[in-house]
C-alpha cells in the first residue's frame, strides 16, 4: 500500500490516546501526520482496505502494527469486528497480549491485561 502524508492542525492538545493511534507528532510544525491510502490513478481505492482477521468466529478489519512479514497482528492496534465489537490494545503473534480494552457491540466493556488471547 502506498501512503501519503496529510497534515492537520489539532484543535486541542487533549486528543484522547485512542484517537491518536497510528498518528505521529511532526516535530517541526506541531501538526499531526496521518498515513492514508494514496490513489495512484487507475487502481481502485477498494484494493487499499485494511487486512481482515478472525478471532473466536468473529471476523473484521485490523488497523495497526503488523509482524515483519505482514501476516500477523503484532504491536499496538485496533480490531473492528463485523459484529460491532472492538478490541483496542496490544497484540503479540496475532493474539491479544498486554494492555487492552474489548468493547462488545452492546456497550459492555472489559479493560485489563490480556495474555495470549
Amino acid at each position: 500500500m502506498v501512503l501519503e502524508e496529510i497534515e492537520s492542525k489539532p484543535q486541542s492538545s487533549n486528543i484522547p490516546a485512542a484517537m491518536t493511534m497510528g498518528m505521529q507528532k511532526a516535530a517541526d510544525s506541531g501538526s499531526i501526520v496521518v498515513g492514508v491510502p494514496k490513489h495512484t490513478g487507475g487502481a481502485s481505492l477498494a484494493n487499499n482496505k485494511p487486512p481482515r482477521f478472525s478471532d473466536y468466529g468473529d471476523s473484521g478489519y485490523y488497523i495497526g502494527e503488523l509482524s515483519d512479514d505482514g501476516k500477523e497482528r503484532h504491536g499496538q492496534g485496533k480490531m473492528i469486528y463485523d459484529s460491532g465489537s472492538v478490541f483496542t490494545g496490544t497484540f503479540v503473534s496475532n493474539k491479544y497480549h498486554g494492555s487492552g480494552t474489548y468493547r462488545w457491540f452492546d456497550g459492555d466493556e472489559q479493560e485489563g491485561v490480556w495474555k495470549e488471547g
